[in-house]
């Protein structure tokens, strides 16, 4: 469990992502926001980008006002630790469901829903900056998601679900 120490207003004023971009998706997300004066984006991979930066851990990425979760071969691994963070989460719709329950996100609830082409990230990123009130409800409604997972005996039984479905959906039960 990763920790948050940081107030939100004394953040930084930008929005954050590391991660690795072999995926078409992720490199047009970095294409879209690397030259973006307001967003800290970059590809720490193994394999050498135009947009690489060096790797940057979870309580540097806390430093930061916005966080953005990008999915990559499935679901964005970093969707649990910045919805349980002091700071707002920007992302597209997810595409993909696993034990974290994704699809009962709801953008403007649980995080800030950017455009497939990215075409809207700076209007949101400036009405949040505006709005930090929002940005907080926001943050605190995803942190109320998050904290459902904490339980390990929830955890388990969704866990249990999962299979039942996963079981079912492939014809094996």
């Amino acid at each position: 469990m990763h920790i948050d120490n940081f107030c939100y207003d004394e953040k930084i004023s930008k929005i954050v992502w590391r991660g690795a971009a072999y995926k078409k998706w992720r490199k047009d997300f970095l294409a879209a926001t690397a030259s973006l004066d307001f967003c800290d984006v970059g590809c720490t991979g193994r394999f050498r980008s135009i947009y690489s930066k060096p790797w940057m851990s979870i309580k540097d990425h806390f430093k930061y006002k916005f966080i953005f979760s990008v999915e990559g071969n499935d679901i964005a691994s970093n969707l649990r630790w910045i919805l349980s963070s002091n700071s707002l989460c920007f992302m597209q719709r997810p595409k993909y469901e696993s034990w974290f329950m994704e699809g009962l996100l709801k953008p403007g609830v649980h995080y800030v829903e950017i455009n497939k082409d990215f075409s809207n990230i700076k209007k949101l990123f400036e009405y949040y900056i505006k709005h930090p009130d929002k940005a907080k409800k926001i943050i605190a409604n995803a942190n109320a998601h998050a904290k459902l997972f904490e339980n390990p005996d929830l955890q388990f039984e969704i866990a249990k679900y999962v299979l039942f479905k996963y079981g079912k959906k492939s014809h094996q039960l």
